[in-house]
């Protein structure tokens, strides 16, 4: 799997030729860059053509592509069309998904959001992440005393000064770009699964294509949440509301951050594929302990 994500800005013409990715922009000089290193490709430009070749070797190559709106915000992906050998019978599999296990699944997706929300605080110093890890010890089958929104609470004002996810802010323009990003790689590794995106374990809107990707992403939210602060910082600001270029380009880059599974230090990337694939061995053994979920990495 490669390691790189590219991120184009400006006009131009994307190809793919002797297995490299080929950047020809409109105005510079012509790049070629290795497609077997790039595990994602972000393109900010609305002046950009690529070639049915490309889309194709990156399809096969289990590549995750990001197209964006006119506020550089990521609006679309390309996913890889059910390559898993087994997709079939994993389909079936997921159809059949009894009520207790998929709230034994969410229960365990909360209770890792939680704990690693808790890592997050503790890295900065504060109490509150005591109170956190308490919250995610009592975290029920299901959540259905709704944990998670306890936690949310303590966790964004302790996190961000004067905060609120709704509010029109720079910090929040930075966690929703990060947010996309990972939830097109989570998209990609639940199609590369076998597992169909549209039926999740908790999310269950009629109208969503991806409520398993809103499942999974939860525990990943908090290190989009550190890589935010590192660029932003917990300050409220008045100057400006929208991302640089730079701090776009580094957000895109959150899949190339390394997180903890099972002991192992792992790519963001690599722990999307990882996860979605843990959920198909949950799947086959009925087991939600077979759940493999990241932990943040601090200093990496």
């Amino acid at each position: 799997m490669g390691w790189r994500t590219a991120v184009f800005t400006e006009p131009c013409h994307l190809a793919i030729e002797r297995g490299n990715l080929s950047y020809r922009p409109k105005n510079g000089e012509a790049l070629s860059l290795p497609l077997e290193d790039i595990c994602a490709i972000v393109i900010e430009t609305q002046q950009a053509t690529l070639t049915a070749p490309l889309l194709d070797s990156l399809a096969q190559q289990g590549g995750a592509l990001f197209v964006c709106d006119k506020t550089h915000t990521p609006s679309g992906v390309f996913l890889p069309f059910h390559q898993h050998s087994r997709y079939a019978k994993t389909a079936r599999s997921q159809i059949k998904w009894s009520a207790p296990f998929k709230k034994r699944v969410w229960q365990s997706l909360i209770k890792q959001k939680i704990l690693n929300q808790a890592a997050l605080l503790a890295h900065y110093g504060s109490a509150n992440a005591q109170r956190l890890k308490n919250l995610a010890d009592k975290v029920q089958s299901g959540d259905t005393d709704n944990k998670e929104a306890q936690a949310a609470t303590i966790y964004w004002q302790t996190l961000f000064k004067n905060f609120s996810r709704s509010a029109i802010d720079i910090r929040n323009s930075a966690l929703n770009y990060g947010y996309s990003i990972v939830r097109g790689a989570i998209a990609r590794s639940v199609v590369s699964a076998g597992l169909i995106p549209a039926f999740g374990v908790h999310h269950s809107n009629e109208l969503n294509a991806f409520n398993l990707v809103d499942d999974l992403i939860e525990p990943f939210r908090p290190i989009v949440d550190l890589l935010a602060i590192e660029l932003i910082g917990v300050e409220p600001r008045k100057d400006r509301i929208e991302l640089n270029k730079n701090e776009r380009f580094k957000l895109s880059g959150v899949l190339g951050r390394y997180v903890r599974m099972r002991g192992n230090k792992i790519m963001a990337l690599s722990a999307a594929d990882d996860a979605a694939f843990s959920l198909v061995r949950a799947t086959t053994t009925n087991d939600w302990n077979e759940l493999d979920l990241p932990e943040p990495i601090f200093g990496d």
